[in-house]
């Protein structure tokens, strides 16, 4: 849910907040709800009646900013207004989420939540709504656009990708170390499962040399991590969709206990399971 309020000295703020049910759309399922008007009138239906949020990162709007066609884009951004005010903007970047989830823990002050991209959200102050709303998503995949937010994507993929191929390498070379990543915790409860989630997602990586990791993997991997830490529903590929229940039964067996979002990919109707779960969700 985005806010806007005035400060004591008279300045303009924005704030926002995660409500239940928190859905973050992979790039896929925000063009299929989006360019679907059926679809959208029901997911805005029935999210406006849950009180929930649409969450949104920086990564799944900039996959719009290479849309040829100006119909997805406006569909897209259609889709962020008709839901307008109750969007989240997530931060993407794992490492980022786990270093603010350890301040939270240490107690620094001003910490706010750890998942929020306070970035993208400032970017809202910078377009201009029509008649008397209070802010808009028109234009902000084009705002996006013209930021050159790709080539920090570009980084921060690569830098994901260096890091299992550094991984890799420490491996082979340290007993310790393998041991260490090896090493899954057993019994435990998290209040925030980042890391555990990476942790376990990155297993494949490290165990199969066979594959060869790219850019690609490392965008699904920033697609796939800190949402499904911190939302309630995700829809993603399918492989990575697997990837996610597999690591759920792995937490099973290993009595762990933490978030963890339920899952849907496009197979076997999986927009249409997932609104069915979405107008049954209840968080008592």
């Amino acid at each position: 849910m985005i806010e806007f309020s005035l400060t004591d000295a008279g300045n303009l703020a924005i704030q926002q907040q995660m409500h239940s049910p928190a859905v973050y759309l992979d790039h896929w399922a925000m063009r299929r709800i989006s360019e679907d008007s059926a679809l959208e009138t029901r997911f805005v239906e029935v999210l406006t009646r849950k009180a929930g949020t649409l969450v949104i990162s920086w990564l799944n709007l900039f996959e719009f900013t290479k849309m040829r066609d100006p119909k997805t884009v406006r569909a897209a951004e259609k889709l962020l207004e008709d839901v307008i005010p109750q969007l989240f903007f997530i931060e993407s970047n794992p490492f980022k989420v786990m270093e603010n989830e350890a301040h939270l823990s240490a107690g620094y002050v001003g910490s706010g939540a750890p998942q929020a991209d306070t970035d993208l959200l400032r970017g809202l102050t910078f377009l201009r709504p029509a008649g008397l709303k209070a802010f808009t998503a028109e234009g902000l995949i084009t705002f996006l656009h013209e930021a050159d937010i790709g080539k920090m994507i570009d980084e921060l993929s690569s830098t994901v990708v260096e890091r299992i191929e550094a991984m890799r390498v420490e491996m082979d070379s340290s007993v310790s170390v393998e041991n260490l990543i090896r090493h899954r915790p057993q019994n435990r409860t998290f209040v925030n499962g980042t890391a555990q989630i990476l942790q376990e997602l990155l297993r494949r990586f490290l165990y199969d040399r066979r594959i060869n990791v790219t850019i690609n993997d490392g965008i699904d991997l920033l697609h796939t991590v800190v949402p499904v830490s911190y939302c309630d529903f995700v829809l993603l590929d399918r492989h990575w969709a697997k990837e996610v229940n597999r690591m759920r039964q792995q937490f099973q067996r290993d009595h762990l206990k933490l978030p963890l979002a339920h899952v849907f990919s496009e197979p076997k109707d999986g927009i249409g399971r997932f609104l069915v779960q979405l107008s049954e969700y209840s968080d008592i």
